[in-house]
């Protein structure tokens, strides 16, 4: 990325970098992601994320909190704290959905913490949220 004019580019709407190793969970967030009219983007670990971002600019990144090598919460971190991904939706899917795991996500800036298994209806939300709010 080019330093200089980092913030130039704005973040693309249409895609959703997906950061799972789970194929099945792959598989179901294509589908939803497709039917919010949006594309996916998937790779299995937060470093083949990082290479993502810096050729794309997706405006919705979804992380599976067990997917390493860098650990999911400071992912986040880095991500809020750099200029193109500081208004970035963040998702951080999370197996242990409870009070201690919401505070860590929000701590670390993730916008919203959803259930692994995630309902179709959770995701759609975040994909689309006036279509969901009908």
């Amino acid at each position: 990325m080019d330093d200089n004019n980092v913030e130039a580019t704005p973040l693309d709407q249409s895609l959703v970098l997906l950061v799972d190793d789970n194929e099945s969970c792959c598989a179901t967030a294509a589908v939803l992601v497709r039917e919010a009219g949006r594309e996916l983007l998937a790779v299995a670990d937060t470093m083949a994320a990082l290479s993502v971002l810096v050729e794309c600019r997706p405006a919705t990144i979804i992380v599976d909190q067990d997917t390493g090598p860098v650990e999911v919460w400071h992912f986040c971190q880095l991500l809020r704290q750099h200029p193109v991904y500081s208004k970035a939706c963040i998702v951080v899917l999370n197996r242990r959905n409870d009070i201690v795991e919401q505070a860590r996500a929000e701590a670390s800036g993730a916008d919203a913490l959803l259930p692994k298994p995630f309902a179709a209806k959770e995701l759609q939300a975040i994909l689309d949220p006036q279509r969901s709010a009908a």
